[in-house]
């Protein structure tokens, strides 16, 4: 039986590549797949699975490998390679490892990609329509803009979305195919952190004691694509500020995950939510990310003269 944690390792293939119909196309119009949200934050696409579906999938940037629900597997008549042991926020599970032909989102499609078989009630109990999570084994192929005030994933097929973007770039460390990026933590004193970027949590989380908190406002709440049905185990607390980049937000509701889960051997300190921010663009072949980038003015949509009308 394989053992490994929640990120493994990733396969690495071509770039998929589609040139501009012409040179100023706005961002708009490039490769755009529509997501919806669940509790305000959690990232749900269609994706298609050896050319079926589509099917309901959570995209998570913190989950290492595509996870696929036994009955959705049993339906494609996915075959079990072996098993491995899993790591999440909740603690250890043994999961079946299975292979897909193809897997597609919009325009692009990974081919063989490894998945794991897992019974997903819990997912389903919060909505019916959830076949499973898709991972960074397939999300780290492309780069994408991930725009949640257009509920939009903006699929860059070459280099159209990075000549069009402008912004701060925070650069991405990847250890064992996590996205890490750098972080400062403002509570009774400032305390530098390693995060990972994940879409499938609602809250900021520490995996070890590294910085002092104020407690929890009342009402505060956890949901993440792998911690919903342990939340009885994770204290929560409050920090003065987070600084990633140059961007500061305040007064953020912190969640200390169970030291008995096995977090404390993590490499990242913990998981920063894409949701805090409008736009991430993920730009995975130079391992950088922009933080709410702006639109580079050629590249925006011409503004057409008014017509006269004739008399």
């Amino acid at each position: 039986m394989k053992k490994r944690s929640c990120l493994g390792l990733i396969g690495r293939t071509a770039l998929f590549y589609l040139a501009c119909v012409t040179a100023c196309l706005p961002v708009e119009a490039q490769r755009e797949v529509r997501f919806r949200l669940l509790y305000d934050t959690v990232v749900v696409v269609s994706i298609e699975i050896n050319d079926q579906g589509p099917f309901e999938f959570i995209l998570d940037t913190g989950t290492d490998t595509t996870i696929l629900d036994v009955g959705l597997a049993s339906r494609l008549s996915l075959v079990p390679i072996d098993v491995m042991t899993l790591t999440t926020v909740s603690g250890k599970r043994t999961l079946v490892r299975s292979s897909v032909r193809k897997l597609a989102l919009g325009a692009v499609a990974v081919p063989d990609l490894e998945v794991l078989l897992q019974d997903m009630a819990e997912l389903r109990r919060l909505n019916a329509h959830i076949c499973g999570i898709v991972g960074q084994n397939f999300l780290s192929h492309f780069n994408y803009a991930l725009d949640y005030g257009r509920r939009s994933v903006r699929i860059e097929l070459g280099s159209e979305l990075r000549e069009s973007l402008s912004g701060e770039r925070v650069q991405i460390e990847m250890s064992e195919g996590k996205m890490l990026v750098p972080a400062e933590l403002h509570s009774f004193g400032r305390t530098k952190v390693r995060l990972l970027l994940d879409s499938g949590a609602n809250a900021l989380i520490l995996f070890r004691k590294v910085v002092q908190v104020r407690p929890a406002a009342l009402g505060a709440s956890l949901f993440g694509a792998d911690s919903h049905d342990n939340a009885s185990g994770i204290r929560m607390g409050q920090v003065d500020a987070l600084t990633v980049g140059s961007r500061q937000f305040r007064d953020l509701t912190v969640a200390f995950a169970p030291a008995a889960a096995g977090n404390t051997l993590r490499l990242e300190d913990g998981l920063l939510p894409t949701a805090l921010f409008r736009v991430l663009y993920i730009n995975n072949r130079e391992r950088f990310v922009m933080l709410n980038p702006t639109i580079l003015a050629a590249h925006s949509r011409p503004v057409q003269p008014a017509r006269r009308k004739s008399s």
